[in-house]
């Protein structure tokens, strides 16, 4: 048996793709630990996940709600929020995960590939490090362009530099790197095409126990209605135009609307149409196992999750790579794009009928597997054991 460390980000739209694989691993009996540098308890306990340092974790960073929500559309200053999430505290980092590795003694570390320190402290202390995505970096087309891509690009001689002060050379796509040995996207062909050299597809990754509390909602049976989740994440979801957009379309189809709005005052939002389900949080997979369509800031989570249950998405992007997962959808035909922030309630409507179609909804029967969790599990077994094997 192996001894996994994995290292993430501690925002749960960066954890929860990992908790699958994690529970996999820890159910096949390998050892895992996740190392975060923030408090995580409400994630990880349910899937039986130790955190590491076990006490006294950093406070929480709060990168959510109207405030934040608001600046990232502000093109300059979220090219240099980026700078400091990719490349500050790289090196502060280094030495406390170093000391994991020295407390813990894994036998391999599992990245997050944006966390750019645990390569360089995997390198110094000898450990095999596999990178697995949260995101579609690992698989973006040449021919793609964004604003976060070009953002990386005006980063990658800081960032190259940084790397060649310890003595490596990483190769990377957009903000992730890529191991030399193993990298995993929880995606499928049907979205991306074919991989890149290296790069594994396995699917999408869904825990394999409940992430939230059930909802306590009565979904009823024999509903006569389509159902349509809104949810724009747990970050960027202060957006009262875009919801204010949605309702209004809404309003005039004969559609059931599930809306997760964070923070915001349902009532301002306006009248909502009838027998509408708003809450402040959903848990997602709950809710998508009971939707036809939804519509989404674009995250790869909730696309990923979404194309998982075969339903269709209505992407409207806001930042980052969420213009990655819009681009990507319309380009396999697994949903469409729209700007709700500027676009009127007529052209939603539209798009959401064209979402309700026959012909939309069987395009994304079977798009993505749902056993990407146990995928990625088995790549990393064989993995380790060579790796093992190798040292």
């Amino acid at each position: 048996m192996s001894r996994f460390l994995f290292v993430v980000i501690p925002e749960r739209g960066h954890v929860h793709p990992y908790l699958g694989p994690a529970a996999c691993l820890r159910a096949r009996g390998h050892e895992v630990v996740i190392y975060a540098e923030g408090p995580l308890e409400p994630v990880l306990e349910p899937q039986g996940l130790p955190r590491w340092p076990p006490t006294d974790p950093a406070p929480e960073a709060r990168h959510a709600g109207a405030e934040f929500s608001a600046r990232v559309r502000d093109h300059a200053w979220l090219r240099q929020w980026v700078a400091g999430v990719l490349l500050d505290g790289v090196e502060a980092q280094v030495p406390r995960i170093e000391a994991a590795i020295a407390a813990l003694r894994p036998d391999a570390l599992v990245l997050d590939p944006m966390v750019y320190a645990g390569a360089i402290a995997a390198h110094r202390t000898g450990l095999p490090w596999a990178a697995v995505s949260n995101s579609l970096n690992p698989v973006l087309p040449d021919d793609l362009d964004s604003e976060l891509l070009r953002t990386v690009a005006w980063l990658s001689p800081r960032r190259a530099a940084r790397f060649e002060a310890h003595g490596m050379a990483p190769r990377f796509r957009g903000c992730d790197l890529l191991s030399p040995t193993l990298t995993v996207c929880f995606s499928s062909r049907a979205l991306v095409g074919e991989p890149p050299p290296g790069v594994h597809l396995v699917g999408a990754s869904l825990p394999l126990h409940p992430r939230e509390p059930p909802s306590g909602i009565d979904w009823g049976v024999g509903r006569s209605r389509p159902r349509v989740l809104m949810s724009l994440g747990s970050q960027v979801y202060h957006q009262p135009r875009m919801f204010q957009t949605v309702i209004e379309a809404l309003r005039e189809l004969p559609v059931e609307l599930v809306a997760s709005v964070g923070e915001l005052d349902p009532a301002s939002l306006g009248p909502w149409p009838p027998g509408a389900i708003v809450r402040p949080w959903l848990p997602q997979l709950e809710v998508l196992a009971r939707c036809d369509a939804m519509i989404t800031h674009g995250g790869a989570n909730s696309v990923m999750e979404a194309l998982a249950h075969d339903v269709p998405v209505l992407v409207s992007p806001i930042c980052n790579d969420q213009f990655h997962q819009a681009k990507l959808v319309a380009r396999a035909g697994l949903g469409s794009t729209l700007d709700l922030h500027t676009a009127t309630a007529e052209q939603c409507r539209a798009a959401v009928r064209a979402l309700l179609s026959p012909e939309q909804r069987a395009r994304v029967v079977g798009c993505l597997p749902r056993d990407g969790a146990q995928r990625c599990c088995d790549l990393l077994e064989r993995w380790a054991a060579r790796a093992s094997g190798a040292r």
